[in-house]
């Protein structure tokens, strides 16, 4: 229950005004638990495979619950999972791919590996030569 995200933070998801969105989407440390949040516009359902939450295998998916709240955010799901202490430094996160299992309202079903689960893949010198429109050279 510590582990769902705070009211405000699904409002300025769903009116795409979060000014922070790596820090509650994708894998994150909360109240000692790995909790994995993602915004699926269209979706009735999403589930992950990963062998970092799921023991029985990459066969093996476990659902994420839809989050509660306004209408409006209701393509936000989220999973809290139990990890072992001293697994959720940022460094050990960033290894831990997982493929997020969807299922479209109308019946359609996707599986793509979630974009948050890459970590960083620019520097933060890349990022800002390209922000100040002085790329060196394109990504």
């Amino acid at each position: 229950e510590g582990a769902r995200l705070p009211s405000s933070d699904r409002e300025l998801l769903a009116k795409a005004r979060h000014q922070a969105i790596s820090s509650v989407l994708g894998l994150q440390a909360v109240a000692g638990h790995a909790v994995l949040r993602c915004w699926v516009s269209g979706a009735e359902a999403v589930s992950v495979s990963s062998e970092a939450f799921v023991a029985d295998g990459a066969d093996a998916k476990v659902a994420l619950r839809q989050a509660e709240g306004p209408e409006d955010s209701a393509w936000l799901f989220e999973a809290a999972f139990e990890v072992a202490e001293g697994s959720l430094e940022t460094a050990q996160r960033s290894g831990w791919s997982h493929d997020l299992h969807v299922q479209y309202k109308g019946g359609g079903e996707a599986k793509w590996c979630d974009p948050w689960s890459q970590g960083q893949l620019l520097t933060e010198a890349s990022l800002k030569t390209w922000a100040d429109g002085k790329p060196a050279e394109s990504p």
